[in-house]
């Protein structure tokens, strides 16, 4: 088991078995966090987050960076926390332990759309028992569940003026990654950093290659980007439609 652990299995696949059993462990774990947090003193509530939070954060920097660094060598084309599910790892623990709503607003819309897209086609080949299986899963999962938590539990949400915000910060994001992945690229000999996918679409199949080549799709990712945004928040939208419906007819 400890050497299958670290043996490269190459047998991971969409729509799998094993990726139904991930989706549905991951529900069920969503439902009893938040079931329990639900009924949880505040102090609970946020003990709870905390350990949800720095959880995926350890996941990210001990199991994949540290293992596979120390494994294959530091490779700054694909270690650094840049990408963007990423980058919401390191940073989720300001939603989870200090309710920063600032980081929420932001985050909630790249993890429920990006990193969701990432849970239901992941890009990933290792199969359970590889440690890059299970820092995929703790990571991106994780994060879904993440901002499922501080919604339901933590009562956060966001605003229209949310998703401004988070699309805006996303597209700069998007720029910086570029000028990120260039500047690795010019200074380190094979890095092939690509984060953010913007010098080259993933090598597996998405709903990317419908925008066509590069750089044609990176302007199609921002509108599906945009797009994913508004449904991820038209929840909200009607929640507040049907709210403000009936604070009229009480007032009436």
């Amino acid at each position: 088991m400890i050497e299958a652990f670290f043996i490269e299995n190459d047998q991971f696949s969409r729509f799998s078995t094993e990726h139904f059993i991930v989706l549905i462990v991951g529900c069920i774990t969503a439902a009893v966090l938040i079931f329990w947090g639900r009924r949880a003193s505040e102090d609970r509530q946020v003990a709870i987050g905390a350990v949800m939070g720095y959880g995926i954060f350890a996941a990210y920097f001990v199991m994949f960076i540290s293992i596979d660094a120390a494994r294959n060598g530091f490779d700054p084309g694909k270690h650094l926390p840049l990408a963007m599910c990423n980058v919401c790892g390191v940073t989720f623990w300001l939603v989870l332990h200090k309710k920063n709503y600032l980081a929420y607003e932001i985050l909630f819309f790249w993890v429920m759309s990006g990193t969701l897209a990432a849970v239901l086609l992941p890009d990933i080949k290792q199969a359970f028992p590889h440690y890059t299986f299970f820092s995929f899963w703790t990571i991106h999962l994780g994060l879904v569940i993440a901002a499922m938590y501080a919604t339901f539990v933590y009562r956060m949400r966001p605003t229209f003026k949310s998703l401004i915000k988070s699309f805006l910060l996303l597209s700069a994001f998007a720029v910086v990654s570029g000028i990120l992945n260039g500047t690795i690229n010019f200074l380190f000999e094979n890095a092939n950093a690509n984060y953010f996918y913007t010098c080259h679409k993933p090598a597996s199949e998405t709903p990317i290659d419908y925008f066509g080549e590069w750089p044609w799709y990176l302007f199609g990712v921002q509108v599906l980007a945009l797009g994913l945004f508004l449904i991820v928040y038209l929840p909200f939208w009607i929640a507040d439609l049907i709210g403000g419906k009936n604070e009229l007819m009480i007032s009436e």
